[in-house]
């Protein structure tokens, strides 16, 4: 047990972990061995789901939980039953991954919140986050807000919903990190003042966009230009 501890602290390699098992298969029926194992960052994944295969800690809420948190890959090896563990989803989250994918619709749909904290969370390609989510799940304003504001696809996407192309704040969180998206803005929020003089606050360039009326309007070019002043230079 010591030794085991001491590996998970990183004070051995994790090849200890491998002759303790050799050498003592009797720590396998001791539990705090076995979370000492699953709190090791040093152990591979395969040697995990080596272990995971002679013994029933798949099906352990308090192992999986652990071995989430410090690979979220470990999701994977879990039992159907603790994937779908808000628990255990949420401890993989601690660490940036692919979690999306080992989580099934029924589990996204009652859950919609883990949903945005993977979004919020996420720190590789989004393209590859878009196929992890659910189609069910871009029904729900929250996901798609946080969406928008993590930098996803939205007038293109076939998955977001009509209506949500029209909500003011979710196209303002579009627009937060790609001011050219205002091209595809609908014409009835272009002609918005009051959503004109949200965008061009983002980025005066916006102003290109909008209305020709809008264009004229002494706070909607004061607003734009006080954001960027270059985006006045088609118009002077």
């Amino acid at each position: 047990l010591a030794a085991v501890k001491g590996s998970s602290a990183g004070g051995a390699d994790h090849d200890v972990i491998r002759e303790v098992i050799e050498f003592m298969p009797s720590i396998l029926a001791n539990k705090q061995a076995m979370l000492y194992v699953a709190s090791n960052k040093h152990i591979s994944s395969d040697d995990m789901s080596s272990l995971l295969r002679i013994t029933s800690f798949g099906n352990d809420k308090d192992f999986m939980r652990a071995a989430c948190f410090n690979d979220p890959s470990n999701l994977e090896l879990a039992s159907g039953q603790l994937r779908g563990d808000r628990d255990v989803v949420l401890a993989a989250l601690n660490q940036p991954g692919d979690v999306l994918q080992f989580t099934n619709p029924s589990f996204q749909l009652n859950n919609p919140d883990v949903v945005v904290a993977a979004i919020e969370r996420y720190k590789f390609c989004l393209s590859d986050l878009e196929g992890q989510i659910s189609n069910l799940m871009w029904s729900n304003r929250n996901v798609v807000m946080a969406w928008a504001k993590k930098g996803g696809i939205f007038f293109s996407s076939s998955l977001i919903p009509l209506p949500f192309m029209f909500d003011e704040e979710l196209v303002l969180a579009a627009l937060s990190n790609d001011w050219r998206q205002i091209e595809f803005v609908p014409e009835v929020l272009r002609n918005d003042r009051g959503f004109v003089l949200s965008a061009v606050s983002l980025d005066g360039r916006t102003l290109e966009f909008v209305s020709n009326d809008l264009k004229c309007d002494d706070e909607v070019l004061l607003a734009a230009s006080s954001n960027n002043c270059m985006s006045l230079s088609s118009f002077l």
